[in-house]
């Protein structure tokens, strides 16, 4: 029910940026795309399972930018409190959840990716804060910004969320890999968030309510902003 929730705001909602509109951070509980530049993909996950490996549910890049599957909520860590619409700061731990399959991007050293033999990445159901689902938010500014590229580096191994480049064929043609890479590579690794639902930063102390209140103020962004890539 979260997740169609959370679908349905970003399909109907009709607001629409104005001119003299600011807002240029990035906040908790907000649903945002992921886009690498480089690559020209957006992170992506389906309920498709890896054929090796952990077998976990696959996350690959995919070039649409209409896929309702490559939406994700931006959570803070397990059990760290935040008012939704807090502000992201550069450094902070957060997880990152696949809005349709309420699955969270994970990764482990265990698994090599299937097509460039790196670290496998994947979506997983919540582990009660296993640091296989925390990434830490890599940026020079104070705060994550929309307009900035930002890399997610991985908590437990340290690795940094990329594209590798390689292209699978059938069940899911056509779509990037994405992995786990010991090194931060800023063409592979950078990523800026596109289209989404924003919270609006609030001075509401109410935590983790939930999304579709009528008094939240929600900012819909559909457009894709290439000029400020």
């Amino acid at each position: 029910m979260y997740a169609l929730a959370f679908l349905t705001i970003i399909i109907s909602l009709s607001l629409s940026l104005s001119k003299d509109f600011d807002f240029n951070i990035v906040t908790y509980n907000s649903v945002v795309k992921l886009y690498n530049e480089y690559n020209k993909v957006r992170l992506h996950s389906h309920d498709i399972k890896y054929g090796s490996g952990s077998g976990q549910q696959s996350v690959t890049g995919v070039e649409s930018k209409e896929d309702q599957n490559s939406y994700w909520l931006i959570l803070n860590e397990w059990k760290n409190e935040t008012i939704r619409g807090d502000p992201v700061k550069c450094n902070s731990i957060v997880m990152v959840k696949h809005l349709t399959t309420n699955n969270f991007l994970w990764s482990n050293e265990i698994y090599e990716s299937p097509l460039s033999s790196n670290q496998e990445v994947s979506a997983h159901k919540s582990d009660n804060g296993h640091l296989g689902q925390n990434w830490q938010v890599i940026c020079k500014d104070v705060f994550w910004t929309r307009t900035g590229n930002v890399m997610l580096k991985h908590v437990q191994t340290n690795s940094y969320l990329a594209v590798s480049g390689k292209t699978y064929s059938r069940p899911i043609a056509n779509q990037k890999e994405i992995c786990g890479v010991s090194y931060a590579n800023g063409k592979a690794c950078n990523w800026k968030v596109m289209e989404g639902a924003y919270f609006k930063p609030t001075e509401e102390n109410t935590v983790n309510k939930f999304p579709q209140d009528e008094e939240d103020e929600v900012i819909k962004d559909n457009s894709v902003r290439g000029d400020e890539l």
